[in-house]
C-alpha cells in the first residue's frame, strides 16, 4: 500500500538518488538538498514497504506587485516532483500532488504555482497563471508553462504581480 508521508532525515540519500534518476541529472536533487532546511518547506515521500517511490517538494514563494511591494498572501511553489523511473505512469506522482496540495491547504496556503508541462498539471486544477490570474514568474517561459491553482476559492481575486521563488532555485 502506497503511503504519502513527510520526508525524514533517513530518507535524504534515497530521495537524492530517486530525484537524480527521475530527471536524469543531479540538478533537481541538489536543489532539494539546498532548500530542504529553509522554513516553510514541505518535503513529502511516497513509500511502499519502506521503498521510496516518489518525492515532492513545496516551498514558499513571494508575490510582488507591479511596484515591487510584497503581497501578503501565502503561496506554495511546487518543485520538483519526482517518481522512480520504474514506477512512473502508475499514479505515484498524482497521489503525491493531490496529497501535497491538501497538506498545503491545511497549512494555510491560499494557492500553489509551478512551472510544468501544460498537458499534465491541468488535471489537478492548475491553469495558466498570467492569463487566468494576472500572475507572472521571474522565469521567462510561455504562458501555459507557468501555472497556478487556488487552494481557497477566490484566493487570487484582485491579485496581480510576479512570483519570486526562493533564491536557491537560481541556476536550476
Amino acid at each position: 500500500m502506497l503511503v504519502i508521508r513527510p520526508e525524514t532525515e533517513q530518507d535524504h540519500e534515497r530521495v537524492y538518488d530517486l530525484v537524480s534518476a527521475a530527471f536524469g541529472k543531479p540538478d533537481e536533487a541538489n536543489l532539494v538538498n539546498r532548500i530542504r532546511p529553509f522554513e516553510g518547506v514541505m518535503s513529502l515521500v511516497a513509500v511502499e514497504q519502506d521503498d521510496v517511490l516518489g518525492h515532492i517538494l513545496f516551498s514558499p514563494v513571494t508575490l510582488l506587485d507591479e511596484e515591487g511591494n510584497r503581497r501578503e498572501i501565502k503561496i506554495a511553489g511546487l518543485a520538483p516532483v519526482a517518481v522512480s523511473p520504474s514506477q512512473q505512469k502508475k499514479g505515484v506522482g498524482s497521489k503525491l500532488i493531490l496529497d501535497g496540495l491538501e497538506r498545503c491547504k491545511a497549512a494555510g496556503y491560499a494557492g500553489c504555482v509551478l512551472l510544468g508541462h501544460p498537458d499534465y498539471y491541468p488535471r489537478f486544477g492548475f491553469q495558466p497563471a498570467r492569463s487566468t490570474f494576472g500572475i507572472t514568474s521571474t522565469y521567462s517561459v510561455p504562458d501555459p508553462v507557468f501555472m497556478a491553482k487556488e487552494l481557497h476559492s477566490g484566493a487570487f481575486d484582485q491579485l496581480s504581480g510576479t512570483i519570486h521563488y526562493h533564491q536557491q532555485f537560481q541556476g536550476v
